[in-house]
């Protein structure tokens, strides 16, 4: 029985730490935390909860609005709802005021 899930590196699931950018506006901080799952941060007053699913993706839910993929490109993440965040910074530091959160 073959499956179509890829199998995930930490390595490549951590490409995603970072902080966003799109549009000239902050869009939001990916941290990896481990074990396939991720936390973002953009603006909320709760961190959504994410996950890996690939080496080159990871979905997250938006509030009560809908879960989101998100592929690599380059140093973009591309989200299925059309937008795409650029990384500028693949450096976290908190507190988060810095980049407008």
């Amino acid at each position: 029985m073959s499956s179509t899930v890829e199998a995930q590196s930490p390595a490549s699931c951590n490409w995603f730490t970072g902080i966003y950018r799109g549009g000239g506006a902050p869009k939001g901080v990916i941290a990896y935390i481990g074990n396939n799952e991720l936390v973002v941060y953009n603006g909320n007053p709760i961190p959504l909860r994410g996950s890996c699913i690939a080496n080159d993706r990871i979905q997250v839910t938006f509030g009560k609005d809908k879960t989101y993929v998100g592929r690599r490109s380059e140093n973009d993440v591309a989200w299925t709802n059309g937008t795409t965040w650029r990384r500028e910074s693949s450096t976290v530091a908190f507190p988060l005021q810095s980049v407008g959160f």
